[in-house]
């Protein structure tokens, strides 16, 4: 049956599948409060832009919205650049600095690849969650801080509270409201309204009066790819398409290899194995041509009897070497 359509529904959110009506009735709920939120999912699944949505659906909606990807934090400036510093705080501290919290405040700050996190900054960060206040590093006072705050990881989480990666208080904290994004492959029957989306996406962004459309084959084609790297993936493989097409239509040949399938490997042919008396005959053929055709020496090089030898070459077709038959006894 059908899925009834939602009103969250719009571009890259836009799906006909019951595991992203799942999301939105999370999203729509998430939306309506302060409740910080737990996104996690496969990289490239979306996860800032359902964390952009929430905010701008939610009462902060005026208010600032901030994202920082943990992971590319200095781990010796994680602290400065959350909760901000006084001047002079530590070398290279030149001037008072507020902190992404302080920037965030009356809004959401979204804290993606939380995982990353070191364990001494995730302690910090909890109290901040708790008491609504941060202390900049080298300051003796607290300052209150307004924030939403929306996590993202593509880690399991669980697991790294189990291996003591990451606080279980904090974990449980943040756990209040979770929504696991599907990967792309997932929510396949998806995919023509989504390269569509891009395309137009991609059309504006270079200006392209007539962009070309994908054909029924290349998104046959498209539908048979695993999309490892979700819809970023997806999104790169639409403007690498569009660039590559010389035409009106984009076709296979056009998508990147990455996309394509594999060309089918040819059928090895299968050889019928030599007999044995076939290998002797070739051996005693090759060892006469690299002695001279001297049968002796054959014999020898061979480790058999001249007989031996004999018996074979009076077995060779009318193509080998020795046509007539030779006499043991000569």
């Amino acid at each position: 049956m059908t899925q009834p359509e939602h009103p969250l529904m719009s571009g890259l959110l836009r799906s006909k599948s019951r595991c992203m009506h799942e999301i939105f009735g999370v999203l729509e709920a998430a939306s309506k409060t302060n409740l910080t939120t737990l996104i996690t999912g496969e990289t490239g699944t979306g996860k800032e832009l359902v964390a952009r949505t929430i905010h701008s659906l939610s009462a902060r909606f005026s208010g600032p919205f901030i994202s920082v990807n943990c992971g590319a934090l200095p781990r010796d400036l994680i602290e400065s650049e959350l909760f901000g510093h006084k001047r002079g705080a530590f070398t290279g501290a030149s001037e008072d600095r507020a902190g992404l919290f302080r920037g965030a405040h009356r809004g959401t700050l979204f804290l993606d690849e939380l995982a990353e996190m070191p364990l001494e900054a995730q302690s910090k960060l909890l109290r901040v969650i708790q008491m609504g206040a941060v202390r900049p590093v080298g300051e003796l006072h607290e300052q209150a801080v307004d924030v939403r705050v929306i996590a993202a990881t593509n880690h399991d989480l669980e697991e790294s509270v189990a291996h003591k990666r990451f606080r279980s208080d904090l974990y449980y904290r943040l756990n209040v409201l979770r929504m696991t994004l599907p990967g792309l492959r997932e929510r396949m029957e998806d995919l023509p309204e989504l390269v569509e989306f891009f395309r137009e996406r991609v059309a504006r962004k270079h200006s392209m009066d007539c962009p070309p459309k994908f054909s029924a084959a290349a998104l046959r084609c498209m539908a048979m790819h695993a999309w490892p790297g979700n819809l970023r993936e997806l999104e790169n493989a639409v403007e690498a398409a569009m660039a590559m097409a010389p035409s009106s239509e984009i076709e296979v040949e056009h998508l990147p290899r990455t996309v394509r399938p594999l060309p089918p490997t040819p059928a090895l042919r299968e050889e019928p194995l030599p007999t044995l008396r076939e290998v002797e005959r070739r051996l005693v053929a090759d060892t006469l041509g690299r002695v001279g055709r001297n049968k002796a020496k054959a014999a020898r090089v061979l480790g058999i009897s001249r007989s031996r030898l004999y018996a074979i070459l009076n077995d060779l077709p009318d193509s080998a070497p020795s046509k007539p038959r030779v006499d043991a006894r000569a």
